[in-house]
């Protein structure tokens, strides 16, 4: 079983597709749009459920982040659009849950949208895993995996992010 994944098709929008998040300290993005790093890792979320595999990539994303300039990474829990009217407490019950960790609050951007809509734009054909997005600085997607973290899928991620500059 291959674990990287290059995608040869175009997404069915240009790049990631467009989402507005808001990190659990209030700063709100445009992405991939406001994303100006050379790489940046994105871990979708979709169910709640996702959680522990999700906090299987987030030591090993910091550590990659600190080792590569340029190279910053989000977690993305993804919500369907109906529970944008209760945000502030969904918010707060995350950050309680996770501010307590290094940074946590900074990288973890909640996103309300059609989920349907956005699985199919991300061409994500299932919500039972989370799905790993690498993009370059055009928002271009340049490796895709899912599910826990693993050594093969870690250096499959690293090599990819170090070719991002090669010629």
């Amino acid at each position: 079983m291959a674990v990287r994944s290059k995608v040869s098709e175009p997404l069915t929008a240009p790049g990631f597709p467009e989402l507005k998040a808001r990190n659990l300290n209030g700063l709100e993005l445009n992405i991939p749009v406001d994303l100006c790093h050379r790489a940046t890792v994105l871990v979708v979320a979709l169910k709640r459920s996702h959680v522990p595999m999700v906090e299987s990539w987030l030591p090993h994303l910091e550590q990659i982040a600190a080792e590569i300039p340029g190279t910053n990474f989000y977690e993305l829990p993804t919500l369907p659009a109906m529970y944008a009217a209760v945000r502030g407490i969904i918010d707060n019950g995350i950050a309680q849950q996770h501010c307590d960790k290094k940074n946590s609050c900074e990288h973890t951007f909640t996103v309300y949208t059609n989920q349907a809509l956005f699985m199919k734009n991300a061409r994500i054909a299932s919500g039972d895993t989370i799905h790993i997005f690498l993009l370059d600085s055009a928002g271009q997607v340049v490796y895709r995996a899912t599910g826990p973290w693993s050594e093969q899928k870690g250096k499959v991620l690293k090599e990819s992010i170090l070719a991002i500059d090669s010629p």
